[in-house]
């Protein structure tokens, strides 16, 4: 018995000094070799960043450029008519998306956000929920976006089940509203713009298609502030707009 522990112990010691001298004699190679594969991941991130960000701007450009090359026919949508569809767009918090199809989370959210504004009276209460039933909740997003809603699903904001789309009851904190900065071309149907975001209190008394020097002798003490720009494109139908992409204005 005394023989086996021996033994054992003896191999144990061969073994551990083994690793502990073969550590030693290559840790600074296992070490850069660890560095090099860490700077190697890294590097990779950075091309798949870029890669993903050159294909939103690429998209972005080739539409640009077929509006501006065609001349600036917009007789067909005017800038009030633009000022609604925005300002319904920022009020319900409308997700940056690339277009023309976003992902259904967009759409969905957007749709609730909007009822919650508009219908409020169409949602009934279980708990602390606002319950709307899923077929509005279709029809609002057809009235904004060229395509449906493909899937009825949960978001980070709202929940789903069993036909129904539940969302909690929030606290009106400013007024957003939107307008029309610069028309960067059209074609058709299409029109491509900058638009600005506009933030203030709720209560808000003045017209959104306004300028700012009469917003502020209209409503002194709640002077709208530019919140953002967004570069929007917009297709005219015979029932009103749709939004084909959303995302923010480069600087």
């Amino acid at each position: 018995m005394c023989i086996f522990y021996a033994t054992n112990y003896g191999i144990f010691f061969d073994t551990a000094k083994f690793f502990s001298v073969f550590f030693c004699k290559y840790h600074k190679k296992i070490m850069d070799c660890s560095k090099k594969i860490i700077n190697f991941a890294y590097i990779i991130g950075r091309i798949i960043k870029l890669i993903n960000n050159m294909k939103r701007f690429t998209i972005l450009a080739a539409m640009l450029l077929a509006l501006a090359g065609c001349g600036s026919n917009t007789n067909s949508v005017d800038n009030s008519e633009m000022n609604k569809f925005l300002t319904d767009l920022s009020q319900a918090y409308m997700s940056d998306f690339n277009g023309p199809n976003p992902d259904d989370i967009v759409k969905i959210d957007f749709a609730v956000r909007r009822l919650v504004i508009d219908s409020p009276d169409a949602f009934t209460m279980e708990g602390k929920d606002m319950v709307i039933a899923a077929d509005k909740v279709h029809a609002v997003s057809d009235k904004y976006f060229d395509y449906p809603i493909t899937k009825d699903d949960f978001t980070n904001e709202v929940d789903y089940k069993d036909g129904k789309y539940f969302i909690r009851k929030g606290n009106e904190q400013e007024f957003l509203f939107s307008q029309v900065d610069k028309v960067l071309g059209s074609k058709a149907d299409t029109i491509m713009v900058n638009a600005n975001i506009y933030a203030c209190k709720p209560g808000w008394k003045g017209d959104i298609n306004s300028t700012p020097d009469k917003w502020q002798t209209v409503d002194p003490d709640n002077i709208p502030r530019k919140s953002k720009t967004m570069r929007t494109v917009l297709v005219k139908k015979a029932d009103g707009l749709r939004v084909l992409s959303y995302i923010p204005a480069a600087n």
